[in-house]
């Protein structure tokens, strides 16, 4: 049986997950996945490296909003969602 969650995280918002802070940055039906590092890194292709973590439904109980304004300047590329 699934197991239902009254939290529906979008892209671009902000959230504790266990010991992590971090945005969503890919949200589908089953799982969201949320960015919890970025680092420049111009010898990638597109500048940067992210760190995500993969989070599924039958969790979204445990995201809990934060303030964006709180953490945006660690996650320059969150301004683009």
């Amino acid at each position: 049986m699934e197991q239902k969650s009254n939290i529906q995280p979008n892209k671009g918002d902000f959230y504790q997950f266990q010991n992590w802070v971090g945005y969503v940055d890919f949200s589908s039906h089953n799982y969201v996945t949320l960015c919890i590092s970025e680092k420049e890194d111009k010898e990638t292709l597109i500048g940067y490296r992210q760190v995500k973590l993969l989070v599924f439904r039958e969790e979204w109980e445990q995201l809990k909003p934060v303030n964006k304004k709180e953490y945006a300047e660690q996650f320059p590329h969150s301004k683009k969602l």
